[in-house]
């Protein structure tokens, strides 16, 4: 099963590529299709900050999300398995909090404060992955810490 998930990663990834390069899909469409994915998912974010407030474990966040996304009209999936490459050897799995609609990777968390190093985690994962916009979400405050991270 798991493998299935992560050659259905990859075979996206190649088919976007492939229309880009055809010409089917413009890369500055594309690119507005991606701002409006994470602009509905920062929505999506925030309405369930305002149900839920804080004081959850970070599941319950991430549950109430993939809820949200679907009602917002966003294909979202939870705990996914996404394959890390070192010079295109697969060299492990990285389990990604939610990803929506195959192009952008939420980390959800309820810490305190967002570190620097949370960002920089989130950088490394982007790059290993192949996966180019990622945002950070913690939702340990009254209203939601949402940063995006593009590499």
């Amino acid at each position: 099963m798991k493998q299935k998930s992560l050659d259905h990663d990859e075979e996206i990834l190649t088919q976007i590529n492939a229309r880009i390069r055809r010409g089917v899909v413009n890369p500055d469409e594309a690119a507005l299709d991606v701002n409006k994915i994470v602009k509905t998912a920062s929505d999506a974010i925030i309405e369930v900050n305002k149900e839920l407030g804080s004081g959850f474990p970070d599941k319950v966040y991430q549950n109430a999300l993939m809820l949200e996304l679907r009602k917002q009209g966003l294909r979202g999936r939870s705990h996914v398995p996404v394959k890390v490459k070192y010079k295109g050897v697969d060299v492990g799995e990285y389990f990604a909090d939610v990803i929506v609609e195959d192009l952008v990777v939420i980390d959800i968390m309820t810490v305190e404060k967002v570190q620097k190093q949370h960002e920089v985690d989130l950088i490394g994962i982007l790059k290993a992955t192949n996966y180019k916009i990622g945002l950070i979400v913690n939702f340990v405050n009254q209203k939601a810490e949402i940063r995006r991270i593009v590499v």
